[in-house]
Formats: C-alpha cells, sequence, structure tokens
C-alpha cells in the first residue's frame, strides 16, 4: 500500500471515531499494522519525520478515544463490538474485572486501618511496598494478606 493511502486510512478511522459515540469496526490487527508500517518510514527526508509524528499522534488519539468509548460500554453495562484489538481487548478486560469485583459490602469500610506506630517503607506479602506510616494514620489496605500482615505485627489495628 502507497504511504499516501496507509495514512488516509489512519485519518479515516479518526475521523470516524471522533464524529460517533459508538466503537468503530476496525481490524484486530489495527495497532499492529500501523506500528509496523511506522517502522518502515525513513526519517531520510523531512516529510519522512513528519509522517511518522503525525501517525503517531493519530493512532495515539484512536487509541485515547476508544478507551473512552469502552468506558462508556462498561459504565451502561453493555458488550463492546467484537473484534477488538488486543491492547484494547486488555484494557477493557481489566477494567472489567475491577468495575464487577468492586461491590460494597459490611467489610468493604474494614480495608481501613489505623497505623500504631511510625514505620518507614516497608514491602509487604503482596509485593506492594507501603510507608513511611505515621502514628495515627488511617491508611486503606486492598489486600487481606497485607492487612493480616500488619495487624499481626501490630504495625496497625482494624479501624
Amino acid at each position: 500500500m502507497a504511504e499516501n493511502e496507509t495514512y488516509n486510512v489512519i485519518w479515516q478511522v479518526w475521523q470516524k471515531e471522533k464524529q460517533s459515540t459508538k466503537l468503530q469496526q476496525i481490524p484486530k490487527t489495527f495497532y499492529k499494522d500501523v506500528f509496523e508500517y511506522t517502522e518502515k518510514l525513513t526519517f531520510n527526508t523531512d516529510s519522512g519525520g513528519t509522517v511518522k509524528e503525525n501517525i503517531g499522534r493519530l493512532t495515539n488519539n484512536i487509541y485515547e478515544r476508544r478507551k473512552q468509548k469502552l468506558l462508556a460500554y462498561l459504565a451502561y453495562n453493555q458488550q463492546p463490538p467484537q473484534p477488538m484489538p488486543p491492547e484494547e481487548e486488555d484494557f477493557y478486560t481489566k477494567l472489567y474485572a475491577i468495575v464487577k469485583g468492586d461491590k460494597l459490602s459490611a467489610n468493604h469500610s474494614a480495608k481501613s486501618l489505623i497505623v500504631v506506630q511510625n514505620t518507614p517503607k516497608i514491602v509487604l506479602p503482596s509485593g506492594n511496598e507501603i510507608g513511611p506510616l505515621i502514628k495515627d494514620q488511617v491508611i486503606a489496605v486492598g489486600d487481606a494478606q497485607d492487612k493480616e500482615f500488619l495487624v499481626a505485627n501490630n504495625l496497625c489495628t482494624a479501624e
């Protein structure tokens, strides 16, 4: 495909995404194809660099716009159109897991702990770092194992 044709395809995808609130059908390999295409462009001419930069900006704008639309699909509990590029599928899957897993319950507020003593930065069992902690500070701990560790080691108490 000629350079102008490829650039025009990317431009058209951007225009369609801007004009609609729905996700437009794009090939599953859209981002991969664009990146492969831009890798082939040379910087030997001024226009080569400019085209490559423009394609990069357009592609990022397309991706950001499509992420916003995916958020809307999640908000309205609708399934987005398939197939989706893997980059968008990963984004959607991660957000879906967060949204569906975040339920309000009686022990939801029990994730908060009160710091018992000043503590430097430490690594929790989950691998997350926390700290430095200040006595009487209220902290939120999402991982049950981390919470148990902090309480068992007399670093925090349940709120």
